[in-house]
């Protein structure tokens, strides 16, 4: 008599079941790493487009119209790459580190072309505006 095996064995099957489960295992941790990696490069673009539109406002003369807050979308609180300060480094200065959903604000003195981005604290008005270096 000829037996018919067309067919996994149950052990065949959980074995392969079980180097699946491993395989996600290792990279659904590598998938957030690189997810929130993103995050934060937008999150840097975001404050350098802002700065730029506050920058091309005030050489056409209405800088106090421009928007100069940017909601972050990182999870995580301060930078977690070193990547992320290259693309700051065209700011004059930064202050504090951001926070996991929190919001950054620039301030921009129009007579120096001087450009702080805050990270720590909510932006002062002031008689010219939210956020503009007397």
């Amino acid at each position: 008599m000829k037996k018919n095996n067309k067919g996994f064995t149950l052990l065949e099957i959980m074995i392969a079941i079980a180097i699946i489960v491993l395989l996600i295992g290792v990279l659904i941790p590598i998938y957030f790493k690189y997810r929130e990696n993103a995050k934060e490069a937008m999150d840097a673009s975001n404050v350098k487009s802002r700065c730029d539109a506050i920058m091309i406002a005030a050489a056409n003369g209405n800088a106090d119209e421009v928007d100069r807050t940017v909601k972050l979308t990182q999870k995580k609180s301060g930078w977690q790459y070193d990547t992320v300060s290259v693309s700051l480094s065209f700011v004059s200065e930064v202050c504090g580190e951001p926070e996991g959903n929190g919001t950054a604000w620039i301030e921009y003195d129009e007579e120096t072309g001087r450009t702080v981005v805050h990270f720590d604290d909510e932006p002062v008005p002031t008689a010219s505006g939210i956020g503009v270096i007397n």
